[in-house]
């Protein structure tokens, strides 16, 4: 198992018991089976100040401007003007319709066009009962690299996990 894809292929094959991963997956994972009702989500266990009906969860995408671009007043006010047309309520709820909305103006999802596992998947949303931070959220990208980067080895078995994990304490206790 060196890639993401060759461990979401030995889930969907039954050669492994669970997968952890975002809501993004629900569709990769729609598509590789003609058995949805074969898959369905849950929680992950609580622990110490965490219920186990906590979410999981952070932002970890965002729309970025280049220089350059900022730098061009007409290009600048194009770039924004699209940034804006994407992170609309309408635009939003379009990307997020198997989801749960925050969104004061979000669309109702329509259920009827769900398939099980994204029925579960809105379930488990309407049952958080909060949301804690991923780990890797609270570390600074240039910190991850040794697990980040290095996952493919990790995953085979060519780099030791603990010498990665503690390349990115060693990594963080330099930034203090």
């Amino acid at each position: 198992m060196g890639s993401d894809d060759d461990t979401v292929q030995a889930f969907i094959e039954g050669k492994s018991a669970f997968l952890i991963d975002g809501s993004w997956k629900v569709g990769g994972i729609e598509g590789l089976t003609e058995d949805i009702d074969n898959f369905t989500v849950t929680y992950v266990p609580g622990k110490n100040d965490r219920k186990t009906t906590d979410i999981i969860g952070g932002l970890s995408s965002g729309y970025y401007i280049t220089r350059k671009a900022w730098d061009d007043p007409e290009k600048r006010d194009a770039v924004v003007d699209f940034i804006s047309y994407m992170t609309s309520d309408e635009m939003v709820s379009k990307f997020a319709q198997v989801s749960a909305t925050a969104l004061k103006n979000g669309v109702n999802v329509d259920e009827s066009q769900l398939s099980s596992l994204a029925k579960d998947g809105l379930k488990l949303v309407e049952g958080a009962t909060g949301m804690s931070g991923a780990v890797q959220d609270q570390i600074p990208t240039e910190c991850r690299v040794p697990v980040f980067d290095g996952m493919p080895n990790i995953v085979t078995g060519t780099a030791d996990v603990k010498d990665s994990v503690q390349q990115v304490l060693d990594l963080l206790a330099e930034q203090k």
